[in-house]
C-alpha cells in the first residue's frame, strides 16, 4: 500500500484495520489522473457506498461482515482516506462531486449501480442521481444527508467554519477525547466507544493535513456559521425528481433532523422506503447488522 499524500500513521491504521477485515483494498485511476483507494468485499450486484465528511471508507468497517449476496465497494473520496486530492473550492463543489463520482464508477467498470451515501456521501449520491439518473438503479441514504429539507447542522460544526476561530479549532491536534466529543455531538456517544479501531482511524484522519483540509473544504461548501448555504440546499422539487427506488435509513435521534424530517424527505421522493433505527447520525455504528440487511434486501429485491 503506497501513498505520497497522506501521513504514515494514517496508512498504518488503514493497513491494520484492513488486515483484520473480510475486504481487500486497491487503487483505481480516475480520469483526472488521481488515484482513488477503494475497499471491496463480496460478490453479486454492485453497491457503491460513499462515506461521510471527515471519515473514510474504513470507518464503515462495521458493515462489511454483515453483507451477503452483494458486491460492496467503499471508495475513499478525494483527499480522504488514502485517496489523492482533487482541486476544488466550495463554489464549484457540486460540479466536482458529480464529475468525480462518475469517474469512480467508470474506473470501477460499473455502468449501472446501486449508489449509497452516508452523511456528506449521501449528498454526493443525491447530486449524482439527479444528474445521471440513468446510471443509478437504486439510491440509498445511510443516515441523514446534510442539505436535505428540514435539516440543520449542529452549532459546534458551524463554528468550525467561522474565520479564525474555526481555523484554530480544526488545526488543533486530535486525540481520542476530541473524537468522542465530536461523535457525541452527532448522537453517537454510546456507540462509537464500541469501535476502538474506528476511533483510532478518525484520530489519524483528523491529524492528517490533507484529510483534515478535505473535510474543512466540504464543511465550507455545505454551510457557514448561519447554517446550510441556501444555494446548496437540496429542495423538495429536487427530491421529487428522484425516480429510482430509494431507501432512507435514519437515526431516531439524528441531530441534523428528527423523525418528522425523515418522513418529510421520504414523502417527497416518489418511490421511497423509510427505515427508522435507534441511532444518531451514523446508524451503522450501533445497528450495523440491521443497516446492512436493510441495504442488502433493498438491492436484491425485484
Amino acid at each position: 500500500m503506497e501513498t505520497s499524500t497522506h501521513t504514515a500513521e494514517l496508512v498504518r491504521i488503514h493497513e491494520k484495520i484492513l488486515k483484520e477485515s473480510p475486504a481487500e483494498g486497491r487503487y483505481i485511476d480516475i480520469a483526472a489522473g488521481q488515484k482513488i483507494y477503494v475497499i471491496e468485499a463480496g460478490a453479486g450486484p454492485p453497491v457503491v457506498i460513499l462515506h461521510g465528511t471527515g471519515a473514510a471508507a474504513l470507518t464503515m468497517a462495521p458493515l462489511l461482515e454483515h453483507f451477503e449476496g452483494v458486491r460492496t465497494i467503499f471508495p475513499d473520496l478525494p483527499g480522504a482516506g488514502l485517496s489523492d486530492p482533487v482541486d476544488s473550492d466550495h463554489n464549484a463543489y457540486h460540479d466536482m462531486a458529480v464529475e468525480v463520482t462518475g469517474q469512480i464508477l467508470d474506473a470501477l467498470g460499473v455502468e449501472q449501480v446501486s449508489l449509497a451515501g452516508s452523511s456528506g456521501g449521501g449528498v454526493w449520491a443525491i447530486w449524482y442521481a439527479l444528474t445521471h439518473p440513468e446510471r443509478i438503479e437504486r439510491l440509498i441514504l445511510l443516515g441523514s444527508a446534510p442539505l436535505l429539507p428540514g435539516t440543520q447542522p449542529p452549532l459546534p460544526l458551524r463554528i468550525m467554519t467561522a474565520p479564525i476561530i474555526g481555523d484554530i479549532i480544526t488545526r488543533m491536534p486530535a486525540n481520542e477525547s476530541t473524537v468522542l466529543q465530536i461523535m457525541g455531538i452527532m448522537g453517537e456517544k454510546e456507540t462509537i466507544v464500541n469501535h476502538p479501531q474506528i476511533i483510532e482511524a478518525l484520530v489519524a484522519s483528523n491529524n492528517d493535513p490533507l484529510a483534515s483540509q478535505t473535510a474543512r473544504t466540504e464543511f465550507a461548501a455545505f454551510f457557514n456559521l448561519r447554517g446550510f448555504r441556501p444555494n446548496m440546499k437540496i429542495r423538495q422539487d429536487d427530491l421529487a425528481k428522484l425516480g429510482m427506488p430509494t431507501l432512507v435509513i435514519w437515526g431516531d435521534h439524528d441531530p441534523l433532523g428528527g423523525e418528522d424530517v425523515a418522513r418529510g424527505v421520504c414523502e417527497a421522493i416518489p418511490n421511497c422506503e423509510l427505515a427508522i433505527l435507534p441511532a444518531g447520525h451514523v446508524p451503522y455504528l450501533g445497528c450495523p447488522e440491521e443497516a446492512a440487511k436493510r441495504i442488502q434486501d433493498f438491492v436484491l429485491s425485484s
